[in-house]
């Protein structure tokens, strides 16, 4: 099912450039002088109104075109993020992989669920389950569920295990991940029509007895 996932965003992805050729056709142009402009006032109003009736002909196919992704994006929440497991020891606090192991699969059920609500927040603008404060600091908190914008969105897509010694934050004591994330929004970037790919790395902390999600950060 998973890979059944993987393969749909891949292929959304791979269809975005298409997409932003077509958006980006432009219509018949008409080569007209500056002399012959100021002589014919009328001609440059209607070519003015013209631009105008075209770029927001484009801004509501962008527009049309994201609302469409969030829907989409939105339908599959239930198995995003992804896990991608890795066989390594990505914790600080024990040095036996087999206890690793049986942690972080209770840790990944507390990463999804967190990422998963920055997820539709991103999407809607809205919180569905508050009960994922209780997974984050206030650093966090304000970085997966703040800032909404309706022209743009954040999409948390795959989490791995990350090992510390990797990372900028290898000092730390608690559990490493890597998280994938991508963005987009109604203006397409002709240099990456694939939207912004970034990994972040996460860090999960053992506070007052309960583990919690410090950091969410790029690692560099």
């Amino acid at each position: 099912m998973k890979r059944n996932v993987l393969i749909i965003i891949f292929i959304f992805l791979i269809a975005l450039p298409v997409l932003f050729v077509v958006l980006n056709l432009k219509g018949p142009e008409t080569t007209i002088t500056k002399e012959e402009n100021l002589l014919n006032p009328a001609q440059q109003s209607n070519d003015k109104k013209e631009q105008e009736n075209f770029s927001k002909l484009l801004y509501d196919n962008r527009k049309y075109l994201l609302e469409n992704k969030k829907k989409f994006l939105k339908d599959i929440l239930g198995v995003i993020p992804i896990v991608e497991e890795r066989d390594i020891n990505n914790s600080t606090t024990d040095t036996d992989l087999q206890s690793v192991k049986s942690e972080r699969q209770k840790q990944y059920q507390m990463i999804q669920k967190a990422l998963r609500e920055a997820d539709y927040y991103s999407l809607t603008g809205e919180i569905k389950d508050k009960t994922v404060y209780a997974y984050v600091n206030d650093k966090v908190k304000t970085i997966l569920y703040s800032n909404y914008s309706e022209e743009e969105y954040t999409y948390y897509y795959k989490i791995e295990p990350a090992n510390p010694q990797e990372t900028i934050l290898k000092d730390k004591k608690g559990y490493f991940y890597y998280v994938y994330l991508f963005t987009d929004s109604y203006e397409v970037n002709p240099a990456d029509p694939y939207g912004d790919i970034k990994k972040l790395i996460l860090l999960v902390e053992k506070i007052k007895d309960n583990w919690i999600i410090t950091e969410l950060m790029y690692n560099n």
